[in-house]
């Protein structure tokens, strides 16, 4: 299995750096802006670490390295969008060192072909080896039957092979999984159990050597960067809790300010040309604000383009966004798939209500009501609301929001920089994704399809 920072993961982005930077090399020479004469070379060289860095940083942003798990229409997309910015990347390193050289269009043009040719055939011979010999993880999910459904359909949303579901345990645990043990490849223990239970079954699966999946609920990742302490002859592990350190919030802070800034300045043309096509097509207001909750639990007015009629909830009161909503506007729909109707909230950032990276803020009532529902959901309130996060990147526009809550509180243990410039960066993909730019489903969750696993035996 190829995954991140594997040795054959940094053997191929190595190749593929080489690679790349022949490529870099072939773009130049067609304007004779380099040759392959001392003088060139040596104009070319400083130019390398650079490109390579950079080159690097881009690729692991965008986990292109990553097959697992992974379509091959993912993997052309994924390639084009990482080829396409390090090519205007590139453009500005050439502009810097290279005398004579200028940001030139053509030049973008001719590397964008040659370094997304390379990449890709790179990227879908190595995916096309890794499904032909990846054989299917046969996995057994065991745990409460709501738990356990809910597994399985997430399981099945999945649009990856390499998981098959073979069986479900809802009772009778141990006889169960001890008949069957042999089997299977990986227990996915789903939800909550028991203490006595799950400890019972974690000494017994280790002893078997079986690979665990375990939910990510907050008694699981509580222990995520836990720190280890030596007192006397114990070893004790210090478990971090859910905020950021000061030095965090800082650096968090003037990031915010800086790339706020920078792109309120440069998307003012489509700031205008959207407050131009609502108040053509609608009455009322181009704006929409609406009371929102940060950082601290405080409250604050969240700006966004109105993408619903003005009236939209004067009869019904606050309710979530549905799919195929009948209040949203034909522009709406279009800002809403685009994200534009979320560009405002730059202003928000600006003035420290919200962060570009952090949880989604939600109402006040919806958060009333969560709360009492799941205590642990002020949690994500410990940093400041975002105008993206890690929800929005890995999970489904339409979990509910005890899933959301899971990934928020990941976010806050997992928090770093580069966390923060790699979600942001992947946002951009999720624009093109249909299904996050969709209201909430009207379907339970909780009965399995089966289209994807085959026959699955249910022990109880």
């Amino acid at each position: 299995m190829i995954e991140k920072n594997s040795f054959w993961s940094n053997v191929i982005f190595i190749i593929e750096a080489m690679l790349m930077l022949v490529g870099v090399y072939i773009a130049l020479n067609p304007e004779h802006t380099l040759s392959l004469s001392t003088h060139g070379m040596e104009e070319f060289l400083p130019v390398i670490p650079w490109l390579i860095v950079t080159y690097v940083f881009i690729n692991n942003i965008f986990d292109t390295n990553i097959y697992y798990n992974q379509t091959r229409s993912n993997i052309i997309f994924n390639t084009f969008i990482v080829q396409l910015l390090f090519s205007f990347i590139l453009c500005i390193i050439c502009t810097i060192y290279i005398e004579h050289f200028f940001f030139d269009l053509d030049f973008i043009i001719y590397y964008f072909i040659i370094g997304t040719s390379i990449a890709l055939v790179i990227h879908l011979g190595i995916f096309a080896y890794f499904t032909k010999i990846a054989s299917p993880k046969r996995v057994l999910i065991i745990g409460r039957p709501k738990a356990v459904f809910s597994a399985l359909d997430n399981f099945d949303y999945s649009v990856q092979p390499l998981h098959q579901i073979t069986h479900l345990v809802i009772g009778n645990y141990f006889n169960n999984l001890k008949n069957i043990i042999e089997e299977i490849d990986v227990i996915y223990i789903a939800g909550v159990m028991d203490a006595g239970v799950s400890q019972e079954l974690y000494n017994y699966l280790i002893r078997k050597d079986k690979t665990i999946y375990l939910a990510s609920t907050i008694e699981n990742s509580i222990s995520l960067n836990a720190h280890l302490l030596n007192i006397s002859d114990e070893s004790i592990i210090q478990v971090s809790p859910y905020y950021l350190t000061r030095e965090q919030y800082a650096v968090k802070r003037i990031m915010d300010i800086l790339v706020s800034l920078c792109m309120l300045l440069l998307l003012s043309p489509v700031l205008l040309a959207t407050v131009i096509a609502i108040k053509l097509e609608s009455k009322g207001p181009a704006f929409y604000r609406q009371e929102r909750v940060t950082l601290g639990n405080k409250v604050f007015w969240i700006l966004k383009f109105r993408s619903m009629v003005s009236d939209a909830e004067a009869k019904t009161g606050p309710v979530l966004a549905q799919k195929n909503d009948s209040r949203v506007t034909k522009v709406g729909k279009f800002i809403r798939a685009t994200r534009i109707d979320e560009i405002p909230q730059l202003i928000n950032v600006l003035k420290g209500e919200m962060s570009l990276v952090g949880p989604r803020p939600e109402r006040p009532n919806f958060v009333k009501e969560f709360t009492e529902i799941n205590p642990f959901y002020p949690l994500r309130y410990n940093v400041r609301a975002g105008i993206t996060g890690y929800a929005q990147v890995y999970g489904k526009y339409t979990s509910d929001f005890e899933s959301k809550l899971k990934f928020d509180l990941l976010y806050v243990k997992r928090y770093t920089l580069l966390l923060d410039i790699k979600l942001f960066l992947k946002t951009i993909l999720i624009v093109f994704d249909k299904m996050s730019s969709q209201g909430q489903s009207d379907g339970s969750g909780n009965i399995p399809k089966n289209g994807v696993n085959g026959e699955i035996q249910i022990l109880k």
